[in-house]
């Protein structure tokens, strides 16, 4: 009976000796994304970026944020959501933050769970960009298998806003009748105006500075004969900087006016495109034109002047495709609001062969766009701006690789999908080198249902230990507080307890995030190496505790039978 139970104890010790080399291979890719971070932010406001498991497996993590203390003066990070029921430790340093999970009872990491980082930006940072790196050493499921064969890195870069403009000068400044005088300067601020006896309210056309705002004081002129000062305050961008521009506006007596016949002029002065040129030139007298533009133009706005006192509209701004032609209709209706005239204006944009608009002038087109999982709908093509495509469940975010024309910019509206079974549209807006010529490309993608993409991996299991416990620490940590702070993060039993008792070496050590990733993988395998031994001793005990069982009751009864016959 001896041998045959040493050979049951061997097949017990090469079962579970080839379950724990399974399970210690299980590694896969990335474990948190970033969910939300802005594109601008203010000199001296606070922003937040917001991370999001998406490993559903994920049930420990040590996470790392660096970033630059001469542009940042304070950052924190904490957990939303169903985080706050499982153990959480955060420990800050100038220009890191180490932040340590474990979740409660071998659960996985609640989906919509966040960890939120709030950083405060210095008002007198000298960078134009904020970069952020987030890197998780280590991370375990729920039964305790390292989910990383890797350090993972995630980088949001957050660009500083431009100081808001102190430009507060009126750019024109047009009476609705009469003239200044002077001529309107910017540089002037005081005029003079007189108008008819007629007039009883004045509403001047005032265009400020970019970015600026305008008031006026009153719009209603005084009893005929008397002058009444209309001041226009103009306001900048940065909410301080103000000018006052004053017209002392007389309005004349009955006697004194003499109001001019309604002009029956309904021409334009000039017309002039945004690109090309008019053929022939301009003339108020010639009213049909054509014009050539290029493959890239899209849309045109021209410059139409109409006589005084006439008004001016145009049916029409968008082009045709390449190689068509469409005709460009100026309307213009005289002051009596009567006569008219129309120009006509005969636009052709070329085909993209014959196009030769130089580069970087008014290319607005994007030269390849390819996603990072799936195919578009129909294939790229830079003259096709609508595509569709569908990406498996799996996927959460997409940043697509897009080339704009030499010169260009592009930039896109998203990069998060939405839930399984949903269509969002990710917009590229490609703006030429001109920074007035752009075009939209846009890709609807769909992310498919659960079952209809790629197979997904379970969730796992196991004891992460019970209770909870948070630590928060600002400034400058000593070693002692991380190392307790951690102890008390992470109770005994944990997945991993390990690698958050070395959150002090990781945050403290000048070897940086490298160093911590190679101790907390050392530990956490020695860790798992002791557990899966202490896993076979106990399975080898129970083997033998069996054996003999089965063995004392046989070897009483031969006993029994041998006492018998002697008695006999």
């Amino acid at each position: 009976m001896r041998p045959r139970a040493a050979g049951l104890a061997v097949l017990l010790f090469i079962c579970f000796a080839a379950l724990f080399c399974t399970g210690a291979a299980a590694e896969t890719g990335s474990v948190l994304s970033i969910a939300d971070a802005p594109e601008t932010v203010r000199r001296g406001s606070a922003f937040r970026i917001e991370l999001a498991p998406v490993h559903q497996d994920l049930s420990a993590f040590v996470l790392f944020a660096e970033y630059d203390s001469a542009d940042i003066e304070r950052a924190e990070a904490e957990f939303s959501g169903a985080f706050d029921a499982d153990y959480t430790y955060v420990s800050a340093q100038e220009g890191r933050i180490a932040v340590v999970y474990t979740a409660e009872n071998g659960r996985t990491a609640p989906q919509d769970g966040r960890i939120v980082f709030t950083f405060k930006t210095r008002s007198d940072a000298l960078s134009d960009t904020l970069p952020v790196r987030f890197t998780v050493t280590d991370a375990a499921s729920g039964d305790a298998q390292p989910l990383l064969g890797a350090p993972q890195t995630l980088d949001a870069e957050p660009a500083f806003q431009p100081a808001p403009s102190s430009d507060s000068a009126l750019l024109s400044l047009l009476p609705p009748e009469g003239k200044l005088s002077p001529d309107f300067d910017p540089d002037i601020f005081d005029y003079t105006l007189e108008v008819p006896y007629s007039s009883t309210s004045l509403v001047f056309d005032a265009v400020p500075a970019e970015g600026a705002s305008v008031r006026v004081n009153r719009k209603n002129l005084g009893a005929p004969g008397s002058t009444v000062v209309f001041e226009f305050t103009v306001t900048a961008a940065d909410g301080e900087t103000k000018s006052v521009y004053s017209v002392a506006a007389t309005r004349l007596k009955k006697e004194e006016s003499a109001d001019p016949a309604v002009s029956p002029a309904s021409a334009l002065t000039s017309l002039s495109p945004p690109t090309g040129q008019l053929v022939p030139d301009f003339d108020p007298a010639v009213f049909d034109y054509t014009l050539e533009v290029p493959y890239s133009s899209t849309s045109l706005i021209f410059d139409a002047v109409p006589a005084e006192g006439a008004s001016v509209r145009v049916n029409r701004k968008n082009l045709g495709a390449g190689g068509s032609t469409v005709d460009f209709e100026f309307t213009v209706t005289a002051a009596d609001g009567k006569t008219k005239s129309v120009y006509t204006v005969a636009v052709t944009r070329l085909e993209q062969a014959e196009s030769s608009a130089p580069a970087g002038s008014a290319d607005s087109r994007l030269l390849s766009l390819t996603p990072p999982a799936g195919q578009l709908v129909p294939d790229f093509d830079p003259a096709v701006f609508d595509y569709t495509l569908d990406v498996p469940f799996s996927s959460v975010s997409l940043v697509f690789d897009a080339v704009p024309a030499e010169g260009a910019s592009v930039r896109v509206n998203r990069k998060n999908l939405g839930a399984g079974g949903s269509t969002v549209d990710f917009e590229f807006t490609v703006t030429a080198a001109d920074g007035e010529t752009k075009s939209v490309y846009t890709v609807a993608v769909t992310r498919l249902q659960k079952g209809a993409s790629a197979g997904s991996s379970g969730s796992g299991s196991g004891s992460t230990g019970s209770g909870r416990s948070s630590a928060e620490t600002t400034g400058n940590g000593g070693e002692s507080e991380t190392e307790s702070a951690a102890a008390s993060a992470a109770p005994s039993g944990t997945a991993v307890q390990t690698v958050q008792a070395d959150v002090q070496t990781a945050v403290g050590d000048s070897g940086g995030l490298a160093s911590a990733s190679s101790a907390s993988y050392d530990t956490l395998r020695d860790r798992l190496l002791t557990v899966g031994l202490t896993l076979l001793s106990v399975g080898f005990g129970a083997a033998l505790a069996v054996l003999l069982l089965r063995l004392l009751p046989a070897r009483g009864k031969h006993r029994s039978g041998e006492d018998a016959e002697k008695r006999d």
